[in-house]
């Protein structure tokens, strides 16, 4: 596993400081928040179980309404029974590590509207949707207190068995809103759920409900920088 974060971690830092000696690439970091949404927490966000986040990112500006984008985001999900009423008796908790390496495409509908106005004495918000894929490095530590009977018909003696993978494939969707300060730096707010297409984010999944995926969240600000202009 350690390989694995040492070969994404160099894989991230060659594509965005090769790319970014292109004057259209921009590079920067995203500092916020990790959301999981699983068997523990839920079908809602829920911010109790928000930790913080912090990455790096390079974007490639293509056109003005498109642009392609790089991602190497660290965080953690939480998620624990003992704050929600009324599962006190299942006593479950969890806690994971978490590695996100992506690519994103980025459509800004007004973009070129925001580029052509420029400047810092003219104010411009602009939106803008993103999706890609990735791939997410997991290591989840499920608690099972309450174990019960010690047999393979036990959910919790089948979660601790499972024998589920810690990378996965995850499809980033979501969006933000963009502002340039000026025609070096820009800021950005945004969100976006990941689907990882897999119950074992948490490690737990017959001790919850195995019929549904678990989720994670990003939100936050990215602060973007054009090096060559």
């Amino acid at each position: 596993m350690k390989k694995l974060y040492t070969l994404v971690l160099a894989l991230a830092y060659f594509s965005i400081t090769v790319f970014a000696q292109n004057k259209e690439w921009e590079v920067g970091m995203f500092v916020g928040w990790s959301v999981y949404q699983g068997d523990i927490v839920g079908k809602t966000i829920d911010l109790k179980e928000a930790n913080t986040a912090v990455g790096i990112t390079g974007r490639y500006d293509y056109y003005y309404t498109l642009k392609f984008r790089t991602n190497l985001l660290f965080g953690r999900l939480t998620g624990d029974d003992a704050n929600y009423p009324g599962r006190e008796d299942r006593d479950a908790s969890f806690q994971t590590s978490l590695i996100e390496f992506s690519g994103m495409a980025e459509w800004e509908p007004f973009g070129k509207a925001r580029a052509l106005k420029g400047g810092k004495s003219k104010f411009f918000v602009s939106p803008y949707f993103l999706g890609g894929l990735g791939l997410v490095f997991t290591n989840p530590k499920p608690k099972f207190p309450a174990l019960g009977r010690p047999d393979s018909q036990n959910p919790a003696i089948q979660d601790i068995r499972a024998g589920y993978s810690k990378i996965h494939l995850a499809v980033p969707l979501g969006g933000g809103l963009r502002y340039d300060v000026n025609d070096k730096w820009m800021v950005g707010a945004e969100i976006a759920g990941r689907i990882p297409f897999t119950d074992y984010l948490d490690g737990i999944s017959e001790s919850g409900n195995s019929n549904s995926m678990d989720f994670y969240w990003f939100y936050g600000l990215t602060v973007m920088f054009k090096p060559n202009r």
